[in-house]
């Protein structure tokens, strides 16, 4: 865009975390944040730091989900419609959405921020949400602690953050679930080539060598299950464990980034 400035917008809840943290949490956090809206503008990106809970008629209110869509969608029009939008904080902060599941089966809704990347108003109605068109990621902070260390590190990390070239990517690591292994695989190919292949549990993992998953794009489809560090793989009535976080560290490359299409694969908990 030549020199015109790209726009991010980051939304929060200052009632939740000033609750959370305190004073003294609170003002930390807007001190790394305040740094991270610097170090955007020298990456050519104006940011803007928004509380939802704020002043106005569609303010959002605590433990009411869909007020949150509502005045998330107001901040996003007053922004200009940025090219970027970051939650800050949990869904305890600011709440996943709770469209119904269309599946009908153990899980009667669909705890989620697609709804917030999408144009359709506020709505328990999942068949409203299948056009996203807004770019929206979550920097979330740990559940259940009062100390805020965590959300001040990944808001570092995020101020820190540099980018890398695209050959960086050229390679990946892919994991599918046996009974999944011809969509993985069509996927794979879509976005790394006709020669890729996607690994198969039942038979590998989730001890993966350094090699293995080297790779800084990785696409996971297996199962995974409520605030559990694994996920599965599948043939027949057979769920081996496939991936386990403890197993990751020292062996995952920094600016890795994973697209895991797993149940419960995108969720927040106090490990």
């Amino acid at each position: 865009r030549g020199s015109v400035m790209a726009q991010k917008l980051i939304v929060t809840s200052e009632r939740a975390l000033r609750s959370k943290y305190g004073e003294g949490g609170w003002e930390r956090i807007e001190k790394v944040g305040t740094d991270l809206v610097k170090a955007d503008k020298a990456h050519g990106i104006g940011t803007t730091l928004v509380s939802l809970d704020g002043k106005g008629a569609k303010a959002a209110k605590a433990g009411n989900a869909l007020s949150f869509k509502t005045a998330f969608d107001e901040a996003f029009e007053k922004a200009g419609r940025p090219e970027y939008t970051v939650i800050l904080g949990g869904p305890h902060v600011v709440p996943h959405q709770g469209p119904q599941n269309p599946a009908h089966d153990d899980d009667p809704e669909v705890p989620s921020d697609l709804p917030y990347a999408c144009e359709a108003p506020a709505s328990d109605d999942t068949e409203q949400f299948v056009a996203p068109s807004r770019v929206v990621g979550r920097i979330p902070d740990l559940p259940g602690s009062k100390d805020p260390a965590r959300l001040v590190a990944l808001l570092g990390r995020a101020a820190a953050w540099a980018p890398l070239t695209k050959k960086s990517y050229g390679s990946f690591f892919g994991l599918t679930a046996a009974e999944w292994k011809k969509s993985t695989t069509l996927s794979v190919k879509a976005l790394f080539g006709k020669a890729a292949k996607p690994r198969i549990s039942p038979k590998e993992g989730p001890k993966w060598k350094s090699g293995d998953i080297s790779a800084r794009a990785h696409f996971i489809n297996c199962h995974g299950a409520p605030s559990d560090a694994q996920f599965y793989g599948q043939s027949g009535e057979n769920y081996p464990v496939a991936h386990h976080s403890v197993l990751l560290p020292g062996l995952v490359k920094p600016g890795t980034v994973v697209a895991a299409e797993c149940c419960y694969g995108a969720e927040v908990y106090q490990p």
